[in-house]
């Protein structure tokens, strides 16, 4: 009888070779989980407790980086004295956690744990990093500007901008060219890449408003009727003020406008709200004007970008005669302006909405004020909130107006001597109310 177990037959060497090849194979298989383990294991390193009390800081440094066999060199002007409780913290934290509290940073270079001031790695990285410059190969880059304004980032790059310091290398320079908007910059290829991270943020298309003005002169009584009939249209403007929003008031009056510097013959409010139905303002101000209610002075539009101011003006310019200089004499004729006067600077807000940052100027020719015209000016600066496509209404600005008409009788009132008695001037005062309607729209750059 063949015994199967026996080593010395051929099955049984057969059979231990199989057995032997399944083994190894096992082996194999398992052989990659296992030294994932150890890894984990190694690189898991043990928590420490331990408590300095008035320990010296470079013993304690030294103490915690046998902790993690390393060797350390530490700069001379490491020193001081430490009392802390560390309890149950992997000795790299905590070895961390003390350089920061101390402002010393470490790096591990050439087998060795430095460890300095964070200042004396931040000069040695920056020494490092120009001695590396001043070998590099400089190369020459055109750079065009679609949007932004060449002169600003040329000032950017070069550092007259920005309190931060120039963007260029020593070796380094930039220049730009008006006429094409472009920069041309000659440095190394990481302070070119620089750049061109800085205008893809920059050099971006920013969105602009149309500023679409109406100012629409109405007798006071049409005025008020107006007020009234738009009051279930209209809300108030949220007015900012240094960050903080509050309803547009005068203060002792809230809600009621904002009181400016009046004259001396009459008190002037500009009143403020907000329409936001523009279909009703055109169909009520074309009929205003059909009736001859009203009379529309001026529709200007301006568009201008985000956060950059615009102005709107209209008004006369009143011509008056002046002494010439010089010996010879005579008079110049010299022009004095009196307008009506709206600064606009809007902010598109993150959620759509408009800061505008608004200025009113309103000129009229004081009454006597003898050869040279006098200007009585009142003005107002607010800051308002609106949504998108909303009509700011600013109403309260007066204006007083004196008509004298000579009134004749046909023929007679022409006969000489006799003719003054068929005639007679009719003098009249009449007061209007401006009322000004500002309508700022985002539109697509």
């Amino acid at each position: 009888m063949i015994m199967a177990g026996s080593a010395g037959c051929p099955l049984g060497r057969l059979v231990a070779k199989a057995l032997v090849a399944k083994a190894l194979a096992a082996m194999l298989i398992l052989l990659p989980a296992v030294i994932a383990a150890s890894a984990a294991a190694d690189d898991k390193a043990p928590s420490i407790s331990v408590e300095f009390n008035d320990m010296d800081l470079r013993a304690a440094i030294r103490l915690l980086a046998n902790e993690l066999g390393q060797e350390v060199v530490m700069d001379e002007s490491v020193s001081g004295r430490l009392t802390l409780n560390i309890d149950s913290v992997e000795p790299l934290r905590a070895l961390e956690g003390i350089l920061l509290s101390r402002d010393l940073d470490m790096r591990f270079q050439g087998g060795f744990l430095h460890v300095a001031p964070a200042a004396v790695f931040v000069a040695r990285d920056g020494e490092a990093q120009r001695l590396q410059e001043a070998t590099a190969a400089l190369s020459t880059a055109y750079l065009q500007i679609n949007y932004a304004d060449v002169e600003v980032i040329l000032a950017l790059v070069t550092g007259e901008a920005d309190a931060a310091g120039s963007l260029l290398s020593d070796r380094g320079s930039a220049s730009m060219d008006a006429r094409t908007n472009t920069l041309i910059m000659r440095d190394t290829e990481a302070r070119l890449d620089d750049v061109r991270a800085l205008l893809r943020q920059l050099d971006v298309p920013v969105r602009q408003v149309l500023i679409e003005t109406r100012i629409v002169s109405a007798s006071t009584e049409i005025g008020r009727q107006l007020g009234t009939r738009w009051g279930a249209f209209s809300g108030n403007p949220q007015q900012t003020d240094g960050g903080r929003e509050q309803r547009a008031g005068t203060g002792a009056a809230p809600g009621n406008g904002l009181t400016v510097l009046a004259d001396h013959r009459q008190s002037s409010t500009v009143a403020a709200s907000v329409l936001r139905r523009r279909l009703l303002l055109e169909l009520e101000l074309s009929a205003l004007e059909n009736s001859g209610q009203a009379e529309l002075i001026a529709r200007p539009r301006v568009t201008t970008q985000d956060n950059v101011p615009a102005s709107i003006r209209s008004g006369v310019r009143i011509p008056y005669q002046a002494q010439a200089g010089g010996t010879a004499g005579g008079s110049i004729t010299e022009f004095v302006d009196a307008v009506l006067s709206l600064d606009v600077t809007p902010l598109i807000t993150p959620d759509g909405r408009i800061i505008m940052q608004l200025g009113i100027r309103q000129d009229s020719v004081a009454s006597g004020s003898g050869d040279v015209p006098a200007i009585n000016t009142n003005t107002v600066t607010t800051q308002v909130l609106v949504d998108n496509g909303d009509t700011l209404v600013l109403g309260g600005i007066f204006r007083d107006e004196q008509t004298r008409e000579e009134v004749r009788t046909p023929i007679l009132g022409d006969v000489p001597g006799l003719g003054w008695l068929f005639r007679r001037t009719q003098q009249a005062a009449r007061r209007t109310e401006l009322l000004i309607f500002i309508t700022p729209q985002i539109v697509s750059p």
